[in-house]
């Protein structure tokens, strides 16, 4: 793998999609979460999970850029990753916050609260090491599917296998760059995977 295609896969499969993605695919399953759901109302959720967990995200790097507590978007220091954590952390109880209010299924408020609890480990451990976010959004995305299939005993090994294919792309992607370490790889895989299959296979 090239650098350049390494990089873009990074980009690509970059670790703020994963909500969105992640809301997407539950509403292609042949369950209530789908059926339940006007499509225009899946819209809105779409729209407003956007642009609370990617475009905010986005602008409030640009300021951070711009005040010079990042050197970069790229994040290249462990020390640059504390002030995205943080405000990634309380964008995404703000999109908890709004969508249980607005009464959308349990399902979507568990998986973003699993996402938000690997955010958070990411951030502690971020003091030690320079944790793969992007192998913690993977694993997460993965463990959700895992749990929901089991759940609902519905048949998702197509999504199931593709998250399989796009975690060992990534972390490849990841690796060739020197983003990170073999274990900084391994660990944020297990740390998405494991906060989100607790909150989905015990909590919800």
């Amino acid at each position: 793998m090239s650098k350049i295609l390494a990089l873009i896969i990074s980009y690509f499969f970059h670790p703020l999609w994963y909500p969105l993605l992640g809301v997407y695919i539950l509403f292609q399953t042949p369950t209530y979460v789908n059926y339940a759901i006007p499509d225009n109302y899946k819209w809105k959720i779409y729209i407003l999970l956007g642009f609370i967990t990617i475009v905010s995200p986005l602008v409030t790097l640009i300021i951070l850029k711009k005040i010079k507590l990042v050197r970069d978007k790229h994040l290249a220091l462990a020390q640059e990753r504390i002030y995205p954590y943080i405000t990634t952390i309380i964008y995404y109880i703000f999109a908890i916050y709004l969508f249980q209010k607005a009464g959308v299924p349990a399902v979507i408020l568990y998986y973003l609260l699993g996402a938000t609890i690997a955010v958070f480990l990411d951030f502690l451990l971020n003091f030690k090491l320079k944790i793969s976010a992007h192998t913690t959004a993977v694993g997460g995305l993965l463990a959700m599917l895992l749990a929901v299939s089991l759940r609902w005993r519905i048949d998702l090994s197509f999504y199931i296998v593709l998250a399989f294919l796009v975690a060992g792309i990534v972390s490849t992607a990841r690796l060739m760059l020197q983003a990170h370490k073999l274990n900084e790889v391994l660990l944020g895989f297990l740390v998405g995977f494991f906060s989100m299959f607790y909150v989905m296979g015990f909590l919800w």
